[in-house]
């Protein structure tokens, strides 16, 4: 029996959060977003394919149009919603129109609009397919002022219902040219110098990588526990979780 995943891929713009979701097998990727933000990375992946994973959607409706008929496809075996916020969007604007409302007041009516977005959730993974959402990043704000800190901004139910949770990151890998001593750090970085040599230290390479927040099938406390992933791809990701290979997607 497959296990089908829901898995949330977190991260600033150009962390690889599409890309990645795109390496996920078989997939149909739902395009939520209003300048259709995954387009172009999956016309890269998939090239002349590309028109059979890729569906921009504009309204609730037609995306439940959509899901329904790629989980009924045999070359599907992932659906990703690109992105989880902008999907939530689009179950409010639903919701009001089924309402007659302006607006989704009280607050307490959110409830109704996330469970829309559930729905969908039951829907694919009912039909043992893994379910991927992206979420980006916002400014943390408290009481009208600004944290300075940035914090996911995706849908709010996904910390809880999701198996799988990686927060992707570009990291820039400094060396000092003399002892070698290596750094890494957050990309943007500039005028570093080695405490030990003086010496001013040369951006040698930038990688991608995945920091594990949620895997539900291993104990955080136990030594199976990997906390980043320096490969991402999806067998790396599988790989984490320990399942048996016979419950994988593929």
């Amino acid at each position: 029996m497959v296990q089908p995943l829901l898995v949330e891929l977190i991260g600033e713009p150009e962390s690889g959060k599409t890309h990645t979701s795109l390496l996920f097998p078989k997939p149909a990727l739902i395009d939520t977003t209003s300048k259709r933000e995954a387009r172009p990375i999956a016309v890269k992946l998939y090239k002349e394919e590309w028109k059979k994973r890729y569906f921009p959607v504009e309204t609730w409706e037609e995306l439940i149009a959509r899901i329904k008929e790629a989980v009924e496809r045999e070359d599907v075996k992932t659906l990703i919603i690109d992105t989880s916020m902008d999907l939530q969007h689009l179950a409010a604007k639903a919701w009001m129109k089924e309402e007659g409302k302006k607006a989704v007041f009280p607050i307490t009516q959110y409830a109704h609009v996330r469970d829309k977005v559930d729905e969908i959730i039951e829907i694919i993974t009912g039909k043992e397919k893994h379910l991927v959402f992206t979420a980006g990043m916002k400014d943390e704000w408290v009481a009208d002022k600004s944290t300075g800190r940035r914090i996911r901004d995706g849908y709010r139910r996904t910390p809880f219902q999701a198996d799988i949770r990686l927060y992707l990151q570009l990291q820039e890998v400094w060396q000092c040219p003399e002892c070698k001593n290596t750094l890494r750090l957050p990309v943007g970085q500039s005028g570093l110098r080695c405490l030990k040599c003086a010496r001013d230290m040369a951006l040698i390479e930038v990688t991608r990588i995945a920091t594990v927040i949620k895997n539900r099938f291993i104990d955080k406390a136990s030594k199976e526990w990997i906390p980043i992933l320096k490969e991402i791809s999806y067998t790396a990701i599988m790989e984490a979780t320990k399942l048996p290979k016979e419950e994988w997607i593929t």
